[in-house]
């Protein structure tokens, strides 16, 4: 049905290529079928000529004139394919599919004119999806601009990354007791700081709203704390996407190492103060685990409206100004008392609630954007899967 390459593919071998271990090579309109975490079921139909990969299986069609590649990525995308696949991955650490398991895979072969059919089913299911992520996409990049319109802010524009924008000078007096590093006093910075204190919304710090504080752990190796069981939820701050916490991949811990945890209540917001510092979202559980990548704060309610306190975390000035905050290391690191340094808007409670009422319409309407966008991709596959399905059950 389709020629597979060997398990990496075809090794690149010559002297100037040393050092970017096994790859496969692709060519235009070859088929990339993904064989390891995180990109098992994961298909590919290459649109470029030349390309290099360690992560997926190169397949290639015997005979266009009897099955297409185009088709053949779609197939390979089916819900009945993905759930054979379940049954071949080898490997505790990194579950893996094998060519040999993938040679093995019966492949329909319908007529051209069938498969032509699928193909244009699933080009614009693919058109409409990209189409409706777009409208949803829009939608969230226009937070930003809405929350700074409504606060009266007009932010100065980021400079061109020029030798001369790089360049400026900074007096002594402005640097005594502060941070040393250039960065932190950019013309960008200073603007910003500049349009905050003048401007008609007064500002003040997280410290002044927060009634406390603290920062997650992790238990230790020979606690052997980790389980399958859905017992107690750990948080990490690769948990948080998008403003909100994402709990279709936590890990769990065993309840009898509750005592060396530290947890986050509902309705504190957690940010994240290492690695991609300044993502946040509001702790809409009872009660989760939380590692010693992120902090949660418990905020005084009746100064601010919580919601609209967390879509300005979220935006990219807040978060740009927490990472100008960082410590210079390894790993970007905020600590807990720079971290309540970060300025925030605090305008009459009316805006905030009207603020928080608008973005929260627009977020909703963005999700039940991508959510459509899903549904109807998936249904266009189950109907691609039955004309498969069914015309190779005629034959």
């Amino acid at each position: 049905m389709a020629n597979i390459e060997s398990n990496t593919g075809i090794y690149l071998s010559s002297e100037n290529e040393k050092g970017q271990g096994d790859c496969s090579v692709f060519s235009q309109e070859n088929v990339l079928f993904g064989k390891l975490r995180p990109y098992l079921n994961k298909v590919y139909f290459a649109e470029f000529n030349g390309g290099c990969t360690t992560e997926f299986i190169v397949m290639d069609s015997l005979d266009e004139t009897i099955i297409s590649n185009k088709f053949l990525s779609i197939f390979l995308l089916l819900d009945c394919v993905v759930n054979q696949t379940k049954y071949m991955m080898t490997g505790n650490t990194l579950p893996r599919l094998q060519t040999f398991d993938i040679e093995n895979f019966i492949i329909p072969i319908p007529s051209k004119d069938i498969q032509q059919n699928i193909i244009d089913m699933m080009d614009k299911a693919y058109k409409v999806k990209k189409q409706k992520e777009k409208e949803a996409q829009n939608l969230l990049d226009s937070i930003d601009d809405y929350l700074f319109d409504k606060l009266e802010i007009k932010l100065p524009i980021e400079p061109e990354n020029s030798i001369e924008n790089r360049i400026f000078k900074v007096g002594f007096d402005d640097i005594l007791g502060d941070r040393l590093d250039a960065d932190s006093y950019t013309s960008y910075y200073q603007n910003i700081f500049e349009i905050f204190e003048k401007s008609v919304c007064k500002f003040t710090t997280l410290k002044t709203i927060t009634k406390k504080i603290k920062t997650g752990t992790t238990p230790e190796q020979k606690l052997d704390a980790f389980t399958t069981e859905k017992e107690i939820p750990f948080l990490r701050n690769s948990d948080i996407q998008d403003g909100e916490i994402i709990d279709s991949k936590f890990k769990y811990i065993k309840n009898e190492v509750e005592k060396n945890l530290t947890f986050s209540y509902k309705n504190e917001i957690i940010i994240c103060i290492a690695g991609t510092i300044g993502v946040s979202a509001l702790n809409r559980f009872d009660r989760l685990a939380i590692n010693q990548n992120v902090s949660s704060l418990m905020i005084d309610e009746t100064q601010i409206n919580i919601n609209f306190l967390i879509y300005w975390l979220n935006t990219k000035v807040a978060i740009s100004l927490l990472k100008r905050l960082a410590s210079i290391a390894t790993i970007a690191y905020v600590n807990n008392p720079t971290l309540l340094r970060l300025q925030i808007p605090l305008p009459d409670i009316n805006i905030q609630n009207e603020i928080a009422d608008e973005i929260k319409q627009r977020r909703q309407k963005a999700k039940h954007l991508q959510n459509k966008a899903k549904l109807e991709l998936e249904n266009a596959k189950k109907d691609v899967e039955k004309i498969i399905l069914g015309d190779a059950y005629e034959s």
